[in-house]
């Protein structure tokens, strides 16, 4: 079940954006990002990455394609602007083991801007293949209109340490994607 970058040609672009692997030069940037306790709030444990997480964030992304993580990019410029990661889940046993999982963010400055559905979109329209999932918090209301907005169903509540995350499954309908096959 795994996927290989082999399979896509990266770079890869839609109407407004780019998706290509991380590169070193990346890092900075990424750590602008990452470093922001609000863009970061409902990624991961919640807490804002150190630097040296970012490093190797970008340093394993740069060596293994066996996960799949691509760097959101404005088309105009090539600027940084967010992370996507499609990966089978192996964290905790629970519904979602061996399924694939989506996690996305965007900087601060370049939310609600529809850069974050049309990302999705677009994975979505490369990986056909795929029962894809999201995992969201209640409280973040934004990921939930966008991932609904996107054709994603809740399909049931799991429970962490940290607290309840809704299960959402991607509903595709007869294998189009926002008006493309």
């Amino acid at each position: 079940m795994k996927s290989s970058y082999s399979q896509y040609t990266v770079p890869m672009t839609s109407e407004r954006l780019s998706y290509r692997r991380f590169k070193q030069e990346d890092i900075p940037a990424l750590q602008r990002i990452v470093s922001n306790p609000i863009t970061m709030r409902y990624v991961s444990n919640g807490k804002p990455w150190p630097p040296k997480r970012t490093e190797a964030f970008v340093k394993w992304n740069m060596e293994h394609s066996d996960d799949i993580a691509y760097a959101i990019c404005r088309r105009d410029g090539d600027e940084l602007i967010g992370a996507m990661m499609l990966a089978i889940y192996d964290y905790e046993p629970n519904f979602l083991l061996g399924k694939w999982v989506i996690t996305i963010f965007i900087s601060m400055r370049e939310q609600g801007k529809g850069y974050g559905k049309e990302a999705v979109l677009y994975l979505l329209s490369i990986h056909r293949d795929k029962e894809i999932f999201a995992s969201i918090e209640p409280s973040n209301t934004g990921s939930r209109r966008l991932f609904e907005s996107a054709g994603f169903e809740k399909v049931g509540t799991l429970h962490y340490k940290k607290g309840p995350s809704d299960v959402f499954r991607y509903a595709a309908r007869d294998g189009i994607i926002d008006g493309h096959r």
